[in-house]
């Protein structure tokens, strides 16, 4: 994993918020945003904020079906930023 990749998921998983949606995606496999925004007190532009920023990071996939967006953990990209901090090298 690159310094710059390193950092942004660093950065999004500083959240609490967010390390939440992770923990909520990791349990349910997927949800669409509607599920996401049912799931916590914020306001649906926060939600979208949030996703946003995990997209970003890598941390999660979003497919479009019909009307909906899936979301979906990219479980290898934690693990490689878990190998990372902890100094061992990733599973290739």
């Amino acid at each position: 994993m690159q310094d710059t990749d390193f950092v942004k998921v660093a950065k999004a998983l500083a959240d609490p918020t967010r390390r939440h949606m992770i923990s909520c995606l990791r349990d349910a496999g997927t949800l669409t945003c509607s599920d996401v925004c049912n799931k916590f007190p914020l306001s649906q532009p926060t939600i979208s904020h949030h996703i946003k920023t995990l997209e970003n990071a890598g941390i999660i996939t979003i497919r479009k079906e019909g009307q909906f967006h899936i979301l979906s953990l990219d479980q290898s990209r934690l693990e490689d930023f878990a190998a990372q901090v902890a100094g061992v090298s990733a599973k290739t």
